[in-house]
């Protein structure tokens, strides 16, 4: 039985371009991370101007590529009018923090709930 040569030269074509394409997107991450690269600088620089700040000390800091992953913790964004302090009380030397409003919570200085503010008063948990 005869092979067809159009299907090998169908695939000869598709492994060059192939290549072509991975070449490519390298020279594009390459780019890329120059741009990246020159940005993130650009902005150290403004920052370290703009808080008096060493550069040097800003660019090895952030800039330099280290082993270990950075990991961003992301806070829920609160606004103004959403923010309760908590109110502060030293008795018998510890510190307690307590909310402000009926059915507060109480907590030591470790951040555990120790009682409740009810009515104007400190209800300890015994």
């Amino acid at each position: 039985m005869r092979k067809l040569k159009r299907p090998k030269k169908i695939l000869d074509l598709i492994n060059e371009y192939t290549k072509d394409l991975t070449s490519e997107i390298e020279k594009i991450k390459k780019d890329h991370k120059k741009i990246v690269l020159e940005s993130n600088s650009k902005l150290l620089s403004q920052i370290a101007k703009g808080e008096n700040l060493d550069e040097l000390s800003l660019i090895d800091k952030y800039l330099k590529k280290s082993n270990k992953i950075p990991v961003v913790e992301t806070l829920p964004e609160v606004s103004e009018k959403s923010i309760d302090l908590l109110n502060h009380l030293l008795l018998e030397g510890e510190d307690y923090f307590y909310e402000d409003k009926e059915n507060g919570t109480v907590f030591n200085n470790k951040n555990k709930k120790v009682g409740e503010y009810i009515c104007g008063q400190i209800k300890f948990d015994t």
